[in-house]
């Protein structure tokens, strides 16, 4: 009898341990299956960045896999509540006795597999859970007292350690290629409802394993070893941009990690100061899977720290349209809102600029920008996006003082000098020198249509430390 695989955010044939196992396990072969759920996705703010990146990192998968001789079946129920009876259903259509998948951590996403395992149980089919969503064992690190990290560098010691302890972590083997099952593969939709194609541009996402490692290869040959240094200038290609592939599984953590650490003579510090720098900017993701996976009120909207939930976040809709919308007069937190609006994606520094001034300067509460982050990301990721945003915002885990406020203006001289980022994305501002482009003159504002300040940035660091301060 053929073994069902369940993918979900696992889109690889690499590396992918569920099906590996699957494959090793079975004489028979394997059958590959993806479940679209359209009403829980948006109830879980997927936005149609997201949703595209994945149908199209899908239909790739199903090419991958026909080279193996493994079909896959697409079933869609709106929300997971549909999903055991999809699967039972599944499975015993095409004889399968068993059927493996790998872990997810979120708070819905665990309550989904249970009601799968139980309901496989009662019709007699064999589950198998895998763990392999992080480089290495993310659910076992602990702190002396047995709790989970609350502070990364601690746990980045503690994950290293265990690395050592461990003697690394190896990818996955290919799985084997099978007899034809006589099993017709399902088509992949190009759209699914409520999700039209993103307006985005989609040449700066080419879908697939191929396409993400060769983007690996790429990075850790040309621009690895820069990374310490370039890594906060978003006018430079200098950062993997990776995300949105390991956002989706259409590569894994555990490679990207071992080829960057063999790039580096094996060495998790000296040698590279590039890659080591990225490997521990991995080492954040696994982070935010602890996290994820200790805490799960974050699962839930809930700041990290319980007493942030007393801070008064402003009511300010204009305000907030201004932020989303790429017209607050501060060009660094424009240009990276249109750089988000037009490539579904945003530089990390940029990331951090904007959020700290939604939540500071302007005072409006972090889940607000968290919820647009995640419909307008082409890289949505619940732990990361939410791990990214309560740091900026001073409510979540080894978080920024609520004090450290980033001055917009400060930042983008810092970080784009010359103005070349700004120029890419506010090209009304082309004509200004690079001094004036960073916080231009008022009348330059009037005369090029570009918007004033919508807010004071010394007053309101005042009045965020106050509040923060009172919380």
């Amino acid at each position: 009898m053929p073994r069902l695989m369940w993918f979900r955010s696992d889109l690889r044939v690499g590396d992918n341990r569920a099906l590996n196992r699957a494959s090793a396990a079975s004489d028979d072969g394997v059958v590959g299956v993806f479940v679209v759920t359209p009403e829980q996705w948006r109830e879980h703010d997927w936005g149609e960045p997201k949703v595209g990146f994945v149908l199209r990192s899908l239909a790739d998968l199903k090419d991958r896999l026909a080279t193996l001789n493994v079909p896959l079946r697409v079933l869609e129920v709106p929300r997971f509540g549909g999903v055991p009876e999809a699967i039972v259903e599944l499975a015993r259509e095409i004889g399968a006795e068993h059927v493996h998948w790998n872990r997810e951590y979120e708070v819905n996403e665990i309550a989904r597999d249970e009601a799968v395992v139980e309901a496989l149980e009662t019709a007699g089919i064999a589950s198998h859970e895998e763990h392999d969503l992080c480089i290495g064992p993310a659910h076992e690190i602990r702190t002396k007292s047995g709790g989970f990290y609350t502070v990364y560098t601690p746990f980045r010691r503690a994950w290293e350690a265990r690395f050592d302890e461990d003697g690394g972590y190896e990818p996955e083997p290919n799985p084997k290629k099978q007899p034809d099952l006589g099993v017709a593969s399902d088509d992949v939709p190009e759209e699914v409802d409520g999700y039209p194609r993103a307006d985005i541009d989609w040449d700066l996402w080419p879908a697939g394993e191929g396409a993400a490692r060769k983007r690996l290869s790429a990075f850790i040959r040309h621009r690895g070893d820069a990374y310490k240094n370039e890594r906060d200038r978003p006018s430079i290609d200098a950062t993997s941009t990776l995300s949105p592939y390991l956002a989706a599984g259409v590569i894994s953590a555990r490679v990207c990690f071992h080829q960057a650490y063999e790039a580096n003579s094996d060495k998790l510090d000296g040698g590279s100061e590039g890659l080591v720098h990225w490997m521990r900017e991995l080492l954040w993701r696994e982070f935010y899977k602890h996290v994820l996976i200790g805490f799960p009120r974050v699962s839930r909207r809930q700041p990290f720290r319980a007493d942030t939930r007393r801070i008064s976040w402003r009511d300010d809709e204009e305000a907030y349209d201004a932020w989303r919308e790429g017209r607050t007069g501060f060009p660094i937190v424009d240009a990276a809102m249109r750089q988000l609006d037009q490539t579904g994606w945003m530089h990390n520094r940029l990331r951090m600029i904007v959020a700290m001034f939604l939540s500071k300067d302007l005072l409006l509460d972090w889940r607000l920008g968290e919820r647009h982050f995640m419909r307008k990301l082409v890289d949505a990721d619940l732990a990361n996006n939410n791990g990214g945003w309560q740091w900026s915002s001073s409510t979540g885990t080894d978080a920024a003082p609520y004090f450290r406020i980033y001055n917009p203006t400060t930042q983008s001289e810092r970080h784009d000098p010359d103005g070349t980022f700004l120029r890419r994305y506010l090209p009304e501002l082309a004509e200004l020198d690079g001094k004036a482009i960073h916080d231009p003159p008022a009348l330059d504002r009037e005369r090029l249509g570009y918007p004033q300040p919508i807010a004071d940035h010394a007053k309101a660091r005042e009045r965020a430390i106050a509040v923060f301060k009172d919380a």
